[in-house]
């Protein structure tokens, strides 16, 4: 078993496995045998770097910004890990992601479409992004100039003579109202849309959701839902809205209608597209992989299991000219509204306009209109209906895409308040490198110099957080030939040596405190904080430069490194939450199952997550 200190006069560790070795000195031997003693033989696999690279081979016809991110950017913990334009032509992106990760949440999208907005696997540490999702554009561009669409038969709906007792009068008033529906045949729908986690709903309409359930959130965010749904085409471009929530019992079938400024929107005909209840548009799966429809009322409330996946059921409209021909191309300036048809024992139809909605004060002792509302959450825009009188506005959810102006208030005349701005609202992700220093031989708290990179892959910029000097001797962060700075002044930029030289400890007594401010670095598209396949770049090539006391002379320099496979380490690489142990508290008293990740590397790879929280800054 090689048992090696990755320290040295000037010396970068490699994850292949070499033996740069610093000269032995009477601390390097302390540091090994003390970490043999306490934690047995480190497993010759051993990288200490909890990042492991995977690739992500993107293949998509056209130009799109595609991001890769580790979760879902609804669910409000997802972190980027790439971002590129493709115009195209075949691109890869090296992704720094867990070992134990299984799926990437993908989103490709232009001003038009997203062609691609969901989970896909990794497999075999790779993701492909591309191939079925670009098959089936150029299988709808193919068909767009000969789209399949036709307009069926007129249906009559009648609202069955509702009826209330007008406040004041004593007296009832009966309403009979009529609207004439228009089928539509072969409507274009994708069925194998990638999935979402049921868990990731939970943001959206669990507690303390814009759309929670049993909830009058037409009230309680009004300044940030828009009434009167209406969305206006800023360009020539399809439309296409994705059904992929419902709590409702009823049938309400989901249709639409269009006008262009100077028409008469209430002389529009409005297009039913589908003919079944919502609940028979959206497939769940136990196991990710075999779908089953879903049926009757949905309560996703109740699915906090990130085991449970949902395939909701894209619908791209339908623009008609004026000799009914089909089109996917809605032209510049439309303006397009929806309705849901409650076919039940009212055939009530409720329109995302809400002057259309007069009507419903005969049956509905309420004073709202609005029963359909939008608003821009995380980067979606969503399109929520309330076909009831609780006014939480999700019986029937769906998420729209498509080149539209941002809607504006019409009670304010302003944009409503919604965070649409993804690249705003969802961090990078980030690692953290924390070293000793060899300034004490025997506590092994990692926290001696403590700083975080953050990276996304096929970006030229890395940011690099300085956050914790648990060290006393100065210590000098360094990157290839780039010395970021001293990392006590980092943090605290008024901070001075004592007359020895030795610096106060930062950020390891009580708590994480405050951090030092971010330091913008240049990097190629392809940095990362794994190794290349030649072995090279373990923790993204950086180091620490300690100036330590010595015998013979004042100071000598130390540089630090990544550790070479299967030896010592003084500096290992994990997760940007990371809590790192207080000062002179050991890390396998404040991670308990460090010692066994260290004899075993493919195993306890989630150790880092048993913590004594009494022993970590937090």
């Amino acid at each position: 078993m090689l048992l090696a200190m990755t320290a040295g006069a000037v010396m970068m560790g490699a994850c292949s496995r070499e033996t740069d070795l610093y000269d032995p000195n009477h601390d390097a031997v302390d540091y090994q045998q003390g970490w043999q003693n306490k934690f047995g033989e480190i497993d010759e696999e051993q990288t200490w770097n909890m990042a492991t690279g995977v690739r992500a081979y993107i293949n998509l016809r056209g130009e799109y910004t595609v991001r890769i991110f580790t979760e879902n950017p609804v669910s409000g913990h997802a972190q980027l890990l790439g971002k590129t334009q493709v115009h195209g032509q075949p691109t890869t992106l090296l992704l720094d992601m867990l070992p134990d990760a299984t799926s990437v949440f993908v989103l490709a999208q232009n001003a038009d479409e997203k062609p691609v907005n969901g989970y896909l696997p990794i497999t075999d540490g790779q993701v492909i992004i591309g191939q079925a999702q670009a098959n089936a554009r150029a299988t709808r561009a193919a068909s767009a100039e000969s789209c399949p669409t036709t307009i069926g038969q007129a249906v009559v709906r009648t609202m069955q003579n509702p009826s209330r007792k007008e406040n004041g009068t004593g007296e009832w008033t009966n309403y009979d109202f009529t609207e004439t529906l228009y089928t539509l045949n072969n409507v274009t729908m994708n069925t194998d849309i990638e999935p979402w986690k049921a868990s990731d709903f939970r943001a959206i309409f669990g507690q303390n959701g814009p759309f929670q359930e049993w909830q009058d959130n037409l009230s309680k965010y009004s300044g940030e839902f828009s009434g009167d749904v209406q969305y206006v085409m800023q360009d020539d471009g399809p439309v296409t809205m994705t059904l992929n929530y419902t709590v409702t019992s009823g049938t309400d079938l989901f249709g639409y209608y269009y006008w262009r400024d100077g028409e008469d929107p209430a002389q529009a005909r409005k297009f039913l597209v589908t003919d079944k209840a919502p609940a028979n548009y959206i497939k769940i799966s136990y196991n990710g992989t075999d779908y089953q429809d879903l049926a009757g009322n949905v309560d996703y409330l109740s699915w906090n299991n990130d085991n449970i996946w949902t395939r909701g059921t894209a619908f791209r409209l339908v623009y008609f000219d004026a000799q009914d021909r089909a089109s996917y191309n809605f032209p510049k300036g439309t303006h397009i509204a929806f309705f849901i048809d409650h076919n039940g024992y009212y055939d009530f139809i409720f329109n995302s306009m809400s002057q259309y909605n007069d009507w419903t004060r005969a049956y509905y002792d309420a004073a709202y209109h609005d029963r359909a509302v939008t608003y821009n959450f995380r980067g979606t825009t969503i399109l929520g209906f309330e076909d009831w009188t609780d006014f939480d506005e999700n019986d029937v959810v769906f998420f729209a895409t498509g080149n539209f102006k941002k809607p504006i208030d019409v009670e304010t005349g302003e944009e409503p308040e919604g965070d649409d701005d993804i690249d705003n609202i969802v961090e990078p992700q980030s690692w953290i490198i924390a070293c000793e220093d060899l300034g004490s031989t025997e506590d092994y708290d990692f926290n001696d110099i403590v700083f975080s990179v953050s990276h996304v892959a096929g970006q030229t910029t890395a940011y690099i957080t300085p956050l914790a000097a648990g060290g006393i001797y100065p210590a000098n962060i360094v990157y290839g030939s780039t010395d970021l700075g001293e990392v006590h002044q980092l943090i605290v930029p008024t901070i001075q040596p004592s007359s020895e030289g030795t610096y106060s400890l930062i950020n390891t007594i009580t708590d994480k405190g405050k951090p030092g401010q971010t330091i913008p670095l240049t990097v190629s598209e392809d940095f990362t904080v794994t190794c290349d396949k030649a072995g090279r770049g373990n923790m993204g090539n950086f180091a620490i430069r300690v100036m330590l006391p010595d015998s013979r002379s004042l100071v000598r320099a130390l540089t630090i490194g990544a550790p070479s496979t299967g030896t010592t380490p003084q500096m290992i690489l994990v997760p940007g939450n990371w809590c790192w142990p207080l000062e002179r508290r050991h890390i396998e008293t404040a991670y308990p199952d460090f010692k066994y990740w260290s004899m075993k590397y493919s195993r306890y790879t989630d150790w880092y997550n048993n913590v004594v929280l009494e022993e970590v800054a937090k």
